[in-house]
């Protein structure tokens, strides 16, 4: 079953040919009139063409929802695509058990109910669960092992289709995460934060799944409190038959897309993700149908969700000022625009009525962070120990000035940043208050003589409020070098500057850390550090300035290194850099972005190279309390750590802005009170979809008749200026031929007489 498709076109038939008259002399009347007739027939002909292929376009039976992209979509795999974009064309295609809603709710979708249980119970269901299966339960096999929470049950929508045809059942859901989990774990990267504590998925039957969840390491069960937020695309079983279980992250390409999410590719997908730019998708016709009972079937269906989008285009610019201009006539309807282009289109009297500008947090959590390379085992040889150094850190933040980055980078569109969360959803915010103090300190080790132990001597210190301790101040960041023995090299300049190097008591402290192998090593080492930014990304070449500028205030040369992203990708996940730039967005709930700093994910999702044990600590407890209440609270003890940890500097929470253009949709909703219908959601059944509403080409003054009466005037008065001109050239060579052979003839007779 596929949508009715209908097709207008306009065909030119027949030619004409203006025969020259090489023997009449003189032009006769009605031949020039043919020729004026002619002329303006071809003009109007052409013209024609023309306004038929508009009227055509402007009255087409698809409603086309054209979306503008500043990236291409890297890849149609969903266990290879980085980018933003790409996770937004996954989630058109392809469906999740739940997703959120446009308040971030999580919502029903592949499954219409879930709840979580314990191993006893799960043995006396009515299809209990066989815990003598030693497949499933090599080692804890007994029902009492299994923690409340450790279990999630899911029913399973009924009567839905992929995009080929093929119903969806259980044995899709638990072949999706089955291929993921076990030694293929470090293989199928994308889901990590999900999969990393599934140990299996057991089908109870063609429309349930129980999934079993565990530690990585020894397999002891669990309880998890984000069962209901699996935000992992599922894929058709049928479509991979006989292919190994690691065929879909190392060898798929992506093709064919078969999914159950709402739209679909058309047969020219793969040569249009290659091209990089543009992707027609069209409805998935398997979405939301009738069968030939008469009985409403399909994913949508059983939601009661329809869309009035028939055909979605997706277009890549790699220039803005040319998708700006794209939104501003109505060639796209909608797309994401840069701070600097939205307050231009803000402040511009001849913005169009019809264009609607937005600016909020982003449904992804996206932050900008800046950060040192903290991993202190199997780096490359040759970095800076100071790096690794808490007082570097610490001064490294005061002497970041987020206000100055979100002013001059950001323009003031967004918020500071605190940690890895951000407010979008305050339901898991935490924001430091004026209500609790905190210290910092900077310490060495002394010999005490009496007790003949090595003891830790406070060289500096520092307190105030957890809301003001990682203010912005320079004189205090240089107290904290100033005592933690970094000091000034007033004799060499680095890229042109003054700078700190390290002095005998820093090189002391860096062994008393085990950061240094001996004082020998480090001592009189410069504080100059690269900066390691993707060249292609602006705002983090914009931020690495503002950091250049106040790092070189405290002593610290931070200089910029442009590379390519794969360049960036191999330096950064390899642990072969001091510092860079970055950003991360993720799931709603926050147990995806809090997994990223913990050391499971080293040499991983893991960029900064963090391996502690307090962290680790309040992570897994975040992901483990299943009371609300109780979780938050180990939610803000992990977003406390980051915030005073200031190796990852979480500096703006930018607004992310967008440009809307109402010609031909209406309806976008409140995105303010209701993040969730932004277009840059990618979780699947994309909200703003079911929103939205067609209301076709603005009414407009038909102009067509008094256009082409006006052209064919001037084309008429065209060819008769043609006309006359070409007559007054020919009467003008005939006269010329005249009096010539009128003179030839007089001197004829002359010679005759």
């Amino acid at each position: 079953m596929s949508p009715n498709e209908s097709k207008s076109g306009l065909e030119i038939f027949g030619n004409t040919n203006i025969e020259k008259d090489a023997v009449a002399r003189r032009v006769k009347p009605w031949r020039g009139f043919l020729v004026v007739f002619i002329i303006a027939i071809f003009l109007l002909t052409a013209l024609q063409v023309s306004v038929s292929s508009s009227v055509s376009a402007a009255t087409s039976t698809n409603r086309v929802l054209t979306m503008g992209y500043a990236e291409f979509i890297d890849s149609a795999n969903p266990w290879i695509g980085l980018y933003d974009v790409s996770y937004i064309f996954y989630s058109y295609i392809y469906s999740y058990l739940m997703y959120p809603n446009e308040d971030g709710i999580q919502s029903p979708n592949l499954a219409k109910e879930w709840w979580y249980m314990n191993g006893t119970v799960a043995a006396s269901l009515p299809e209990p669960t066989d815990f003598n299966n030693r497949a499933d339960f090599p080692i804890h096999n007994n029902p009492a092992d299994w923690p409340t929470g450790s279990i999630w049950e899911y029913n399973l929508t009924e009567n839905v289709y992929w995009n080929d045809g093929v119903p969806f059942t259980a044995d899709d859901v638990e072949w999706t995460f089955e291929i993921q989990i076990g030694p293929n774990f470090m293989t199928y990267w994308a889901y990590q934060p999900v999969t990393r504590w599934i140990d299996h998925v057991e089908k109870v039957n063609d429309y349930k799944v129980r999934i079993f969840f565990s530690t990585y390491e020894n397999k002891t069960p669990i309880p998890i409190a984000w069962g209901n937020c699996l935000s992992v695309p599922i894929l058709p079983k049928h479509a991979f038959e006989g292919k190994p279980s690691t065929y879909v992250a190392q060898q798929w390409d992506g093709y064919p897309a078969i999914g159950t999410g709402p739209l679909m590719g058309t047969d020219k997908l793969k040569d249009e993700i290659t091209a990089k730019e543009s992707v027609t998708l069209k409805r998935n016709p398997w979405y939301n149908f009738t069968d030939e009972d008469g009985v409403q079937k399909g994913l949508g269906a059983y939601y009661h969700r329809s869309m009035d989008i028939d055909i979605l285009i997706m277009k890549f610019f790699s220039e803005e000022q040319t998708q700006v201009s794209s939104v501003k006539t109505g060639t796209i309807d909608a797309c994401e625009v840069t701070a600097a282009n939205y307050l231009a289109m803000k402040n511009d009297p001849r913005l169009p009525e019809t264009v609607k500008l937005v600016s909020i947090l982003s449904p992804t959590v996206y932050t900008k962070i800046s950060h040192w390379n903290v991993m202190e085992e199997g780096t490359p040889g040759g970095l800076n120990p100071a790096r690794l150094d808490p007082a570097i850190h610490r001064a490294s933040a005061l002497a970041t000035n987020k206000q100055g980055i979100l002013s001059g980078v950001f323009k003031d569109m967004g918020r500071i940043g605190y940690h890895i969360i951000t407010p979008v959803w305050p339901q898991y915010y935490w924001e430091p208050g004026d209500d609790e103090i905190s210290w910092f300190n900077v310490t060495t080790l002394e010999y005490n003589s009496t007790t003949g132990k090595n003891e830790t001597k406070i060289l500096y210190s520092y307190h105030d409020t957890l809301r003001h301790v990682m203010d912005y101040n320079i004189q205090r960041a240089n107290e904290i070098l100033d005592a933690a023995g970094y000091v000034w090299d007033n004799t060499t300049t680095y890229h042109g500057k003054h700078i700190r190097k390290i002095g005998p008591l820093a090189a002391k402290r860096l062994v008393e850390m085990g950061y240094a192998s001996d004082i020998s090593s480090v001592l009189g080492k410069p504080l100059s550090f690269e900066d390691i930014i993707m060249q292609e990304n602006f705002e983090d070449r914009e931020i690495s300035k503002v950091l250049q500028n106040d790092f070189e205030k405290i002593g610290i040369d931070l200089y910029e290194n442009l590379v390519n992203e794969a360049t960036w990708n191999t330096e950064v996940y390899s642990y072969a850099f001091h510092f860079t730039e970055t950003y991360w967005s993720g799931d709603v709930d926050p147990n995806y972005l809090l997994y990223v700093p913990t050391s499971y994910a080293l040499w991983g999702w893991n960029e900064w190279g963090t391996a502690n044990k307090t962290y680790d600590y309040y992570y897994d407890m975040q992901a483990r309390t299943l009371d609300p209440v109780e979780r938050m609270h180990w939610i803000a003890e992990a977003c406390k750590w980051i915030y005073l940890w200031s190796g990852m500097m979480v500096t703006v929470y930018p607004s992310i802005c967008f440009a809307l253009n109402e010609i031909r949709w209406t309806n976008w909703g409140n995105w303010t009170e209701h993040p969730g219908l932004a277009i840059d959601h990618f979780w699947g059944e994309t909200p703003f979809f079911f929103h939205i509403k067609w209301k076709g080409v603005e009414t407009q003054q038909d102009t067509t008749g008094p256009i082409i009466a006006g052209i064919v005037v001037l084309a008429i008065a065209a060819a008769v200026a043609t006309v006359i001109v070409l007559r007054k050239r020919k009467e003008k060579k005939l006269l010329e031929e005249e009096e010539t052979e009128t003179s030839e003839k007089e001197k004829g007779g002359e010679d005759k007489g």
